[in-house]
């Protein structure tokens, strides 16, 4: 009767635990050109060797800097986004070969296979901002199986103004299964992480090869050593999809522990004569039922599916069951269970209404700055209100025509300039020929005298018979 108030606590502190999980996402990713920012985060740093039972390690460390990290030729180097059963994820890969070198790069003393050889560094995905608090832990899951040579695998937590290292991890080993990777922040503040995908010469023939499967990154309680070395439960790790020559194989597995339902129900019955009764009947049953796991494999061309399931007197503890719904505090405990789901999922309603509104009100806060300055323009020009408004519009329809008659002035004074510039030009031309004829005049004068001829000028000059006459 107690289980139900703990049942809903628990749930709504894994419901708040969830909307303030911050899941990460990866809006930036680079295939090339990756190796100058790489060797600037790990020149300084030491290698974890990831140990291997097939090809162990004499070192846990490789402290020694490289001069360069760039392959001398990239075959692949790809970063997509896939899906891992129902949950999403990257898969990076690399391809291609490493300038050989007759200088050994290793710096410890002994120089075994994990630390002797060179490293090129292939791409990168970087995730969005989260807001994080001191001390939180970022986790992640990665797997990298497919791998042909040594994978080597830069995480790295940056956050501050400016931008700045604050946590990292640095791993280089052979395939391994789906594991756990983990960086804690020193401080408040947003983050964001940068994976790089490189590859080591593990053999030193030159030709490097890694693949790196991610997903779930997201900020989460932070795990001890002992957790982070068990890695993701296996149930998580179960479902996987791999594509080869357009074939698709999918395998589930799910198991299930037996079951054992008990019911026991008392009831006794008496009568005295003051009216009070009692009832006892007592009945006991109890079944039990066990499964088997069960296995389904899929496959294009053919599929199997395996099923045993084993049950005994399944009918006794359906009664139980019936016999002690029918008790009304436990009618009201489920009821208070549905209670505390609907509000679960209200909250979650909520908190993704609250969401939309927000992104609502970043789109509409634009035009709405807009027209608060067309506002404030029309405020400085004297009108705050529509009426205001709607007589300026008619003042400006009234100057529009007053402008027009203006302009029609305008050109009616244009031709008559025009007029008073031919008259001009015809006014100056025959000025030109009086002047003309007012000299040929004074010349025939002094040929006369010189001659000693008396000319009669006709007092009209306009008369030009005459004048030649």
């Amino acid at each position: 009767r107690h289980w139900a108030p703990w049942w809903m606590a628990a749930g709504l502190r894994l419901g708040l635990l969830g909307l303030v999980t911050a899941h990460f996402e990866f809006p930036i990713k680079q295939t090339l050109y990756n190796h100058l920012y790489y060797r600037s985060y790990v020149q300084d740093l030491c290698v974890d060797i990831v140990q291997s039972d097939s090809k162990p390690c004499s070192v846990s460390q490789d402290c020694s800097p490289l001069l360069r990290y760039d392959c001398a030729n990239y075959q692949t180097s790809n970063v997509s986004e896939v899906m891992f059963g129902e949950t999403p994820g990257l898969l990076m890969t690399l391809e291609g070969t490493v300038q050989l070198s007759s200088l050994q790069s290793c710096g410890e003393g002994t120089c075994p296979w994990c630390t002797n050889h060179q490293s090129c560094v292939g791409p990168m995905a970087e995730t969005n901002l989260q807001e994080l608090t001191a001390g939180s832990c970022v986790r992640w899951e990665y797997s990298t199986q497919n791998s042909s040579e040594a994978f080597e695998v830069f995480v790295g937590a940056f956050g501050g103004t400016p931008e700045r290292l604050v946590a990292y991890e640095l791993k280089r080993g052979l395939a391994q299964d789906w594991s756990y990777g983990q960086v804690q922040v020193p401080n408040d503040g947003e983050f964001l992480l940068r994976f790089y995908l490189a590859s080591y010469d593990s053999s030193g023939g030159g030709i490097v090869g890694s693949s790196l499967r991610l997903r779930n990154v997201r900020s989460q309680p932070c795990l001890n050593a002992t957790a982070l070395a068990a890695g993701p439960p296996a149930s998580t790790t179960t479902s996987s999809t791999s594509s080869s020559s357009g074939s698709t194989t999918s395998s589930i597995t799910q198991t299930t522990s037996s079951t054992t339902a008990s019911s026991t129900v008392s009831k006794s019955t008496s009568s005295s004569s003051s009216s009070s009764s009692s009832r006892s009947v007592t009945s006991t049953s109890s079944a039990s039922t066990s499964f088997t796991s069960t296995s389904m494999v899929s496959s294009t061309s053919s599929r199997t599916r395996s099923t045993t399931v084993t049950a005994t007197s399944t009918a006794p503890v359906i009664a139980a069951i019936a016999s002690t719904s029918c008790d009304t505090s436990d009618t009201s405990e489920l009821f208070l269970v549905f209670l505390s789901l609907g509000a679960f999922f209200l909250l979650l309603l909520l908190t993704a209404l609250c969401r939309s509104v927000g992104e609502n009100s970043k789109a509409v806060a634009p035009e709405i700055s807009k027209l608060d300055r067309m506002m404030q323009v029309l405020r400085s020009f004297g009108l705050d209100d529509e009426e205001d408004l709607k007589l300026e519009l008619k003042r400006g329809q009234e100057d529009r025509a007053e402008m027009e008659d203006l302009r029609l002035e305008l050109e009616r004074l244009r031709a008559r300039q025009k007029e008073l510039e031919l008259l001009r030009g015809a006014h100056f031309a025959l000025q030109h020929q009086f002047m003309n004829e007012t000299r040929l005049c004074a010349e025939l004068r002094r040929a006369a005298a010189a001659r000693e001829v008396q000319l009669i000028m006709p007092d009209d000059r306009s008369d030009d018979e005459g004048l030649l006459t």
